[in-house]
């Protein structure tokens, strides 16, 4: 089986400088991403993982605005987790305290965390 590798260089706006020009609830440690196809929640990230590794969102992929395919209208791009924790088709970002927030595959059984270093499931 021949395993291919997908070099990207994803273009956006840091979540951490959105979430400063916004004004963020001193409560708030979790940012939740509703999503065209799950409105109810899709996944959430940390706020401080979001803020240690400057995590984007991003609008082009090597220099092109993403398609409808990619996550168009922007896909959340969180180094180091697994794919479900990047969020396509991002409709709207809720900062919230609620740290027993699981979204639709977390809610599954997959591993909130979803460190690429840790389990997969719960």
């Amino acid at each position: 089986m021949k395993v291919g590798v997908f070099t990207a260089e994803w273009m956006g706006p840091s979540l951490s400088a959105i979430f400063a020009a916004a004004g963020v609830q001193p409560s708030a440690t979790v940012a939740i991403f509703h999503t065209a196809d799950v409105p109810t929640g899709y996944t959430s990230l940390n706020l401080s993982y979001i803020e240690n590794s400057n995590i984007i969102i991003a609008l082009k992929d090597n220099n092109i605005t993403l398609t409808a395919d990619r996550g168009w209208p922007f896909q959340v791009v969180s180094y180091g987790k697994y794919g479900y924790k990047w969020a396509k088709w991002v409709t709207r970002i809720e900062l919230s305290s609620n740290s027993n927030f699981r979204g639709y595959w977390e809610s599954n059984g997959y591993n909130n965390d979803a460190s690429i270093n840790g389990p997969a499931g719960q």
